[in-house]
């Protein structure tokens, strides 16, 4: 499972890419997989962003908002699948992901317009 999420106070959480599903085996994801069944990994789900579409929507920071954060992060489940749909919420794939977290890591991305 992995997320880009901005962390800035005006964004409030804004979530740009959450995949659910990934099977373990995958190493990468190629470029512009995101909304192609033949290029994302078998299995895997793209839920709704906050744009309201599914998939990748790249940052589209307010202008003089200053510098936006964008969190990557991995987490590596104990779990094959999550049992929530492409519309489900960020929240509700934590509720389900539960204690099943082996690990997870970040990386930050800064983005100003």
């Amino acid at each position: 499972m992995f997320s880009v999420i901005d962390r800035h106070p005006a964004a409030h959480n804004w979530v740009h890419w959450y995949v659910i599903n990934v099977p373990r085996s995958v190493r990468e994801i190629p470029e512009n997989a995101s909304g192609t069944r033949e290029k994302m990994p078998p299995g895997s789900v793209e839920l709704r962003n906050s744009f309201g579409g599914l998939g990748y929507d790249g940052p589209s920071p307010q202008k003089n908002s200053g510098p936006h954060e964008y969190v990557i992060t991995v987490h590596a489940l104990s779990m094959e699948s999550l049992h929530v749909g492409p519309f489900s919420t960020v929240e509700e794939c934590h509720q389900e992901m539960g204690t099943g977290v082996i690990e997870s890591a970040s990386t930050v991305g800064i983005f100003q317009r």
